[in-house]
């Protein structure tokens, strides 16, 4: 949640956005690993947030980092405010796996968001998590073997 979200004026645990640092480096010092799960898509999100969850993930250092699209699931408030709003676009459940845009967004594009979320997620995994940048260095590994037995002559397969 960045600073003039609206979402901070709901309360609850979007309030405590602002102390997410903190909180995690006590959760951390007490011996508890961090999988940092964020939600992107809400209506105050634009692509130009990005940069910023980016660095604020290496503020934390999680030792995996997920990022989900907003998605109203069936019965919850979110899908009835968005449906009474009549902001669902796709009323498709297999298009409810959290990585499609489905619902109308004031500042993004649901096509241009969907062919691009996939490479999004991919690059905030591999980049801002300490299992990503081992699950990175293991295909970076991999490639340049296979690159090298490529230059030796050397079929594996």
């Amino acid at each position: 949640i960045f600073g003039g979200s609206l979402e901070k004026q709901q309360g609850g645990k979007f309030a405590m956005a602002q102390n997410y640092i903190r909180y995690t480096d006590i959760i951390k010092k007490a011996g508890i690993t961090i999988k940092a799960h964020f939600i992107f898509g809400f209506d105050s999100d634009n692509f130009w947030n990005l940069p910023r969850l980016w660095k604020f993930c290496f503020s934390i250092w999680p030792s995996w980092t997920v990022i989900s699209m907003l998605t109203p699931l069936p019965g919850s408030r979110l899908y009835h405010e968005m449906l009474d709003g009549n902001r669902i676009i796709n009323l498709n459940w297999r298009n409810y796996a959290m990585n499609d845009l489905v619902v109308s967004h004031p500042r993004m594009n649901s096509q241009v968001a969907t062919v691009l979320f996939p490479y999004i997620r991919t690059i905030f995994l591999m980049t801002t998590s300490k299992g990503g940048i081992v699950l990175l260095s293991i295909i970076c590994i991999a490639a340049l073997f296979e690159m090298f037995m490529k230059w030796k002559g050397i079929v594996l397969f």
